[in-house]
């Protein structure tokens, strides 16, 4: 039991952490000029369109979560996860809430054996991590492979796994966070998919699981479902307008905006333009730092807005992408 409890508590501490990183983007303004309101009407590109439905989507599934979410429950979900996984068990452990109390974010956990088990989320009702091992036969669901596998079957392998087992996967874009977010066995490829809009813009919505290459295991699987989306996630104003904003000038040389969004559980549901500010008299400015103090700064502006959200927040937008709020 004295593993199962530390794994329990690894579980908690995952989970979180991969929440509080939903926000993390993919594009810089340094690539992207952003469209602001004033911008001609054009018709919607395929990803936009896309995009669209996945939220849709999305926000139909949220809106059929169940009110309540039995024990018995739980243990019916990890059995339709993982046909396998008889005289699972739910074991007795604190919940874990997010800041807002509707949010309803307790967590289930279901052992299956003292090395195996499954965190299912009471919000969603679904499987969000894995401890240990979805067994072979789970993640094949009657196919055959040859092992080893290489990178590509292993992906494939992934996809027909997660097209079955992961609500709204078919919306989700591969992204390399997946290969990044654990330290890789010799014998795992790591994979992860994320909802994103039509500008690259992460939704909150994510999926990673590992295979093991010489079994067809899947293990470090873990999944956040996002939503409820309700605000655009076209910025209202561009990069180039939320640095001029948080500079008070128009040079922008050296400073740089990325888009984020932050919505579920977070209570505040906003899109974010967060202004790197490097060393220099603007910073110093900004901050009333002392020119030796060396820490970049991040000023998040509501793209929507124009507020600053939060100034000085004395960490790089890397930092600041990964859980710090």
């Amino acid at each position: 039991m004295r593993n199962v409890a530390v794994r329990v508590g690894v579980s908690v501490i995952v989970l979180a952490a991969l929440i509080a990183g939903a926000g993390c983007t993919r594009q810089s303004s340094a690539d992207i000029t952003q469209p602001s309101t004033s911008a001609q009407a054009e018709a919607p590109s395929p990803e936009a369109v896309r995009a669209s439905q996945a939220i849709a989507a999305l926000n139909a599934r949220v809106a059929e979560y169940p009110a309540d979410f039995t024990d018995e429950q739980a243990v019916a979900t990890v059995l339709a996860f993982d046909p396998t996984a008889t005289g699972a068990h739910v074991l007795p452990a604190p919940s874990a809430r997010g800041p807002d109390p509707s949010a309803r974010l307790e967590y289930t956990f279901v052992q299956v054996t003292p090395s195996r088990g499954y965190v299912v989320e009471g919000r969603s009702g679904n499987v969000t991590e894995v401890w240990g091992r979805v067994p072979a036969s789970v993640v094949l669901d009657g196919s055959e492979i040859s092992v080893p596998l290489s990178k590509d079957e292993a992906r494939a392998l992934a996809e027909e796994f997660l097209t079955r087992v992961r609500p709204g996967f078919e919306y989700l874009t591969p992204t390399d966070w997946g290969e990044n977010w654990y330290v890789q066995e010799p014998d795992e490829f790591g994979f992860g998919w994320e909802l994103v809009d039509a500008i690259g813009t992460n939704l909150g919505d994510r999926v990673r699981v590992s295979i093991d290459r010489t079994t067809g295991e899947a293990v470090q699987y873990v999944s956040q479902e996002g939503g409820p989306i309700s605000i655009s996630t076209t910025p209202s104003i561009s990069a180039e307008e939320a640095m001029q904003s948080v500079l008070g000038h128009s040079d922008t040389a050296g400073v740089r905006a990325h888009l984020r969004y932050v919505g579920y559980p977070f209570p505040y549901e906003r899109l974010s333009w967060l202004v790197d500010i490097p060393p220099g008299p603007d910073r110093n400015r900004i901050t009333g730092r002392s020119p030796d103090i060396a820490s970049p700064v991040v000023v998040e502006v509501d793209a929507h807005t124009g507020a600053v959200v939060k100034r000085d927040a004395v960490q790089s937008w890397g930092a600041m992408t990964s859980g710090s709020q």
